[in-house]
């Protein structure tokens, strides 16, 4: 998910880009990001893939 999605609403496009705010994922999401970027299928920001 990037944070310029249009599907995303505005305050959450702002949370997500707030240097100040608290972002909380559960562990099975980290855990899900790991697999996906790993596999391939999911391209995040400043890493290879």
């Amino acid at each position: 998910m990037q944070a310029d999605s249009a599907r995303l609403p505005a305050r959450s496009r702002k949370l997500l880009v707030d240097p100040a705010a608290e972002l909380l994922l559960p562990v099975a999401s980290v855990w899900e990001i790991a697999i996906k970027t790993g596999l391939g299928k999911l391209h995040v920001d400043g890493r290879p893939g």
